[in-house]
This record gives structure tokens, C-alpha cells and sequence, in this order.
């Protein structure tokens, strides 16, 4: 179902759209406000702004420019009651709290935090809400550089941490999150070079400890998003699914599929959602049963859950499967 269209023509919605748990103060006009509930925030490809919308009325609301340098948001979570923003090309922090006025120019709402660049410029993995509440985003390095990093913002402090290079030379692809640890898989993707082929992981980092598990992939296999859902890790290797069990710290299983998986979120029900090519499927990650759920208008790279409700964008469109 088609519930309508909320970004520019032409430009493909990259950031991860996110449910809102709170209402938003859309300022249509400097000198005019309105309340309303907006369900779903993200934002676009090169568009350096944010939006959010209502798809029960095609009710939306666009910002103007996050921050200074570059500003183009790929990942973006709610956490104390403010949404926190990644960005490229400046490795930037971004803070907004959507009951305040607009007032990028001064810093004061959106407010950029301490950035990682230039060492670390794109937040490849987007971003995920971590073990203790914190917000984490993974990054690849400069241009002409291999390499990454993860970082960190306390969002009570606006304080920021950095690790360089985890894994040397190679970038950070995919990142999740479940109340214990975060899990992030590794690539050979850098800014203004061919990819590199090489032996790439995945891993599990403890905010207090780093790294607690590291596993490498053979040489050549290409990996990409990851998912904590209900005690397992899913991670997209190929065109195949590995599940990685938590608590035994050991795979548990693989589940092929007809195409590459570009996204996959949780369901409310324990299992996993996954965009692979033209079509969704469900994943029992304990059982490993797989269930074609819908085909779709084409490549789906973003999606959340909100209200039970699964929303994803394909190019300039927002589309909600059906329960």
C-alpha cells in the first residue's frame, strides 16, 4: 500500500526512516507552529535535511540543512527525548529536539556535537541506540584511505568517543544492537577508491570491554547489514543469511536467499523482516523458517516498524506492507 510520496523527486531516501514516540513542532513558516503526531522520520541521498510524516494523512514536514559542513544524515535514532543524527561528509554528531524552534544557523536547535572527521567522514553502518541507551554509528575513513571506525555519543552529555580502525583497513558496514552488545560486520568500501578484496568479519564489541568475538569470513565474500533479534544476530553475507547465537557465541545456522539482503528489521513477533531483491520475506531466526510475505516494487534499502506497521522507501516513495 502506497500511503504516499515525502521526499524530492529524483533522490533516493538512504537514511533509515525511524517511528517518533513523541509529537513534533512542525514550523511551516518561521512565524507560525502547529503540533502533530508524526510517526515516521529519515531523510535522502545528497538532500543534507531531515523530514518526518504522518502516512495516515500524507501530512509531512521537510528542515532546512543540519549542519554546516556536508550534512547529508544517514543514520538518526530517538533517544532522551531528542533525535540524534550521523552525517557526511563533515563525520558530524547531531542533536534535535523536535518541541524547539528551528535554529541551525546558531547551533542551537539542531546542534552539532564533536565531529570524527576528517579521519572518519561516512556513516556507512548508520546508527543504532546501544546496550546503555547511547548512540552508535559506524564509519568509514577519509577519502583515499582504508579504513573506518565506531563511535559513540552519550546522549545525556553530548560527550563523543571514537575508536580508529577496529578491524585496519577496512570500513564498518552494518551495526546492530541489543540490550548487552553491539555487532558490527567489516568491508573493503572506501571514499574514492575501487573496493578492496579481502578477508572481512564480523564482530561483537562490548561498550565497556571493545571487542569480545571476532570472526573472519573467507576472502572474497561480501557482507552488509546485521540484525540482534530475539537472542541471535543475522548477517547478511552474499545472498545468504548467517545467525549467530548470542549467548553461545557460535553460528547456529545459514539461510540462503534468491538475491542479496539490502535491509532487515525486527517484528514485534520475535522475528526478522527481510528486503532481499523484489521481494520481503519473514525469518524465524530461532527455527530458521522462511516465508515469502510480499513482492515489491523494486530494492528496498531502508524500513522501520512503527505502531506494528512495517514502512519502507523504495527510491522517492514510502510504502507499508500490509499486516
Amino acid at each position: 500500500m502506497r500511503p504516499g510520496v515525502f521526499s524530492d523527486a529524483g533522490r533516493r531516501r538512504r537514511a533509515a526512516a525511524v517511528p517518533d514516540p513523541y509529537a513534533q513542532t512542525a514550523y511551516p513558516h518561521p512565524h507560525h507552529h502547529r503540533r502533530a503526531r508524526w510517526q515516521i522520520w529519515g531523510a535522502c541521498g545528497f538532500g543534507q535535511t531531515i523530514f518526518s510524516c504522518d502516512p495516515a494523512t500524507g501530512e509531512h514536514w521537510n528542515s532546512g540543512v543540519v549542519c554546516d559542513q556536508g550534512g547529508e544524515v544517514y543514520g538518526m535514532a530517538f533517544a532522551a527525548d531528542r533525535l540524534f543524527l550521523s552525517a557526511y561528509s563533515g563525520g558530524d554528531h547531531v542533536v534535535y529536539d523536535p518541541t524547539q524552534p528551528w535554529d541551525q544557523v546558531t547551533n542551537q536547535n539542531p546542534k552539532t556535537l564533536t565531529s570524527v572527521g576528517p579521519d572518519l567522514i561516512r556513516p556507512e553502518t548508520r546508527s543504532v541506540i546501544g546496550p546503555v541507551g547511547n548512540f552508535w554509528t559506524g564509519w568509514m575513513a577519509r577519502y583515499g584511505v582504508y579504513g573506518g571506525g565506531l563511535s559513540r555519543v552519550d546522549v545525556h552529555t553530548g560527550d563523543v568517543t571514537a575508536w580508529a580502525d577496529p578491524i585496519p583497513g577496512q570500513s564498518l558496514i552494518g551495526l546492530s544492537a541489543d540490550d548487552r552488545y553491539l555487532y558490527f560486520t567489516t568491508g573493503g568500501k572506501a571514499n574514492g577508491l575501487p573496493d578492496k578484496v579481502d578477508t572481512f568479519h564480523f564482530v561483537v564489541w562490548d561498550p565497556a570491554r571493545g571487542e569480545v568475538y571476532r570472526h573472519r569470513f573467507a576472502r572474497g565474500q561480501k557482507l552488509g547489514r546485521v540484525l540482534a533479534v530475539d537472542g541471535c544476530v543475522l548477517v547478511c553475507v552474499d545472498s545468504s543469511i548467517h545467525i549467530f547465537n548470542r549467548h553461545e557465541m557460535d553460528w547456529q545456522a545459514t539461510v540462503a536467499l534468491d538475491d542479496p539482503c539490502g535491509e532487515l528489521v525486527a517484528l514485534p513477533n520475535g522475528r526478522a523482516l527481510l528486503f532481499a531483491g523484489p521481494r520481503a520475506w519473514t525469518l524465524d531466526p530461532i527455527g530458521g523458517e522462511l516465508v515469502h510475505v510480499a513482492d515489491l516494487p523494486g530494492p528496498a534499502y531502508t524500513a522501520t516498524v512503527s505502531d506494528g506497521q512495517v514502512y519502507f522507501a523504495h527510491l522517492t516513495e514510502l510504502y507499508r506492507i500490509s499486516k
